[in-house]
C-alpha cells in the first residue's frame, strides 16, 4: 500500500484519521498569510473549513484573522480552546490563529479533531519577547505531523530573524501590538540587545548603533550606599528617564532605565590575606533581572585578583595592583562561555585606574627638614 504525503489531501474514509500542521515563527514572518494561503486552497477545494482566534486579539477586526499585509479571512473569535470542537463540527478543515494566546486545552483540542478525520492547521508564535517557548505551542509541535517554521528579516543585520524583540516598556508576557511594540531580530542581534539592554526602531537593515551621530541627552541619576566596616549595600539609578537618540528621521536607539543592587563584603583569611565577595543585581525594562558574582582575593592591600560570573553566560577575569595609596592600576576580560556564541565579537579587555579618595586623604604630607637638622 503506498502512503501519500501531501498536505492538501481531500480522501475522506471512515477509517481516515487527520492531521496537525504547526506553521510557526517570530513577529513578521509571515505565519498568518501562510495560514490563509492553505486554508484559502482547501475553500477552493470546496472544504468545509473553519478558522479561529482568540477573542483577546482585535488588531485588525473582531471577526476577521488578518495577516501583515491586510490578506483577510473570516473566523470565529472565541475566548477559550473548549469552545472550539462544537463550533467545528462537521468541518474538513479548521485552521487556529495566534494559537501561543490559548491555554493548554488546545493541545488535547487540537489532537481530538485530528483523531475525528480533520486537518488542523494552527499558526503561532514559537516564543515569547525573551526568547523562551511560548504557552502550548511546545507541545503542539510536538504533537503535529507537520512543522514549518517561517522566518522574517532582522532589521539590524539583514539575516534571518527568529526572535521577537519588544520595543515597547511593557513587560507582560502577553501584550497585542504591531511594528510600535516588536522588531524582529536575528539570533546575534537578539542576544546583544538583551546584553547591553537596548532598543531599536528602524525601518533600514542596518543597525543605527554602527552609525556615528552626537547627541545631548541631559538625564538624572539616584544612588544610595550603605557602609560598615565588612559590609556594603548599594541601589542606583544612573538614569532615570529613558534617553531616545533619533538619527535621520528613520532609526532611533532607544536606551532604557537601569536599574542596579549591589552588595559585598571583607573577610580577613589572616593578616595578609583577605575574600572580597560581591553580586551586583541589574534590571533593565523590559528584559529579564541579570546577576553578577565577583571574588577577588587581597594580598596585603597593594595586589587583588579575581573572578566574575554572570547570568548572562560569561565569565571574567580581573586584576589590581597598587601604584600609590589613592591609586590601583586593573585589567578585566570578560569572554561568552557558550562555544556558540563566540563570534558574537562580545570579548572584552579593559585596563581601570581606580582612585581610593580615602588614600588620598589620609596620606601624609612629606616632612621639609629645618635649618637646624
Amino acid at each position: 500500500e503506498n502512503y501519500k504525503m501531501f498536505l492538501e489531501n481531500t480522501v475522506k474514509s471512515n477509517e481516515q484519521f487527520g492531521w496537525i500542521e504547526v506553521i510557526c515563527g517570530s513577529m513578521f514572518s509571515g505565519k498568518t498569510e501562510e495560514l490563509i494561503r492553505r486554508l484559502k486552497r482547501a475553500q477552493f477545494a470546496k472544504q468545509k473549513i473553519e478558522i479561529f482566534k482568540p477573542a483577546i486579539d482585535l488588531r485588525y477586526d473582531d471577526e476577521l484573522v488578518t495577516s501583515h499585509d491586510q490578506n483577510q479571512i473570516p473566523s470565529t473569535p472565541v475566548p477559550a480552546a473548549a469552545n472550539i470542537p462544537i463550533l467545528a463540527d462537521g468541518c474538513d478543515v479548521v485552521g487556529i490563529d495566534e494559537a501561543q494566546f490559548f491555554d493548554d486545552e488546545i493541545v488535547k483540542v487540537c489532537n481530538d479533531l485530528a483523531n475525528a478525520g480533520v486537518r488542523v492547521i494552527v499558526a503561532g508564535l514559537d516564543m515569547d519577547f525573551q526568547g523562551n517557548p511560548f504557552g502550548p505551542m511546545p507541545a503542539l509541535m510536538a504533537t503535529a505531523e507537520y512543522v514549518t517554521k517561517v522566518h522574517a528579516i532582522c532589521t539590524r543585520t539583514g539575516g534571518l530573524a527568529n526572535h521577537s524583540f519588544r520595543t515597547s516598556e511593557n513587560d507582560s508576557i502577553v501584550l497585542l501590538g504591531e511594528k510600535e511594540s516588536y522588531e524582529p531580530l536575528s539570533r546575534a542581534a537578539f542576544y546583544k540587545a538583551n546584553l547591553l539592554g537596548l532598543s531599536s526602531t528602524s525601518d533600514s537593515a542596518i543597525d543605527p548603533a554602527q552609525d556615528l551621530f552626537s547627541r545631548v541627552n541631559p538625564n538624572l541619576g539616584l544612588g544610595m550606599l550603605l557602609q560598615s566596616e565588612s559590609y556594603w549595600v548599594s541601589f542606583s539609578v544612573p538614569r532615570l528617564f529613558k534617553a531616545s537618540n533619533t538619527i535621520d528621521f528613520s532609526q532611533t536607539a532607544t536606551d532604557f532605565v537601569h536599574t542596579y543592587f549591589a552588595g559585598g563584603g571583607t573577610f580577613k583569611l589572616n593578616s595578609n590575606l583577605s575574600f572580597k565577595p560581591s553580586v551586583l543585581i541589574r534590571k533593565v525594562t523590559n528584559q529579564p533581572i541579570t546577576s553578577e558574582f565577583l571574588g577577588m582575593l587581597n594580598f596585603g592591600g597593594f595586589f587583588e585578583i579575581g573572578a566574575s560570573y554572570r547570568t548572562t553566560k560569561s565569565v571574567g577575569l580581573m586584576s589590581f595592583v597598587g601604584v600609590k595609596n589613592y591609586l590601583d592600576v586593573g585589567y578585566a576580560y570578560e569572554s561568552p562561555v557558550q562555544s556558540t556564541l563566540n563570534n558574537l565579537s562580545v570579548k572584552t579587555h579593559e585596563i581601570i585606574l581606580r582612585f581610593k579618595l580615602d588614600g588620598l586623604i589620609g596620606e601624609a604630607p612629606e616632612e621639609i627638614p629645618s635649618e637646624d637638622q
